[in-house]
């Protein structure tokens, strides 16, 4: 049962771009049937409430900890190339070309 529509039409629509097809494909293999039902008709559950005053509270403080996560990754790389040990190639990547100076 589910509120998102185009999710229903990813099972009745033809003309699909290829890797929605293939994405059809895959679900329909599992054997499960997809409903629509309005979202005023679906009981809310506990992360679609309106909690948002204890998010704001901390998404400051949580922006600022990656920033400076980011930036001390960044400072230590431009000094002697260092990745911390946890990063993966993608995450390498991505801190080289943050860390250049163009």
């Amino acid at each position: 049962m589910t509120y998102h529509y185009a999710l229903v039409q990813l099972f009745k629509y033809k003309g699909l771009a290829e890797r929605l097809a293939r994405w059809s494909n895959s679900l329909r293999d599992c054997g499960f049937e997809i409903n629509h039902r309005p979202g005023s008709q679906i009981p809310e559950d506990y992360l679609s409430r309106n909690n948002t005053h204890v998010e704001k509270r901390y998404l400051v403080y949580d922006l600022i900890g990656i920033a400076k996560i980011k930036s001390s990754n960044i400072q230590r790389y431009i000094k002697g190339f260092f990745y911390p040990p946890d990063f993966n190639e993608d995450q390498r990547k991505k801190l080289r070309d943050s860390s250049r100076l163009d």
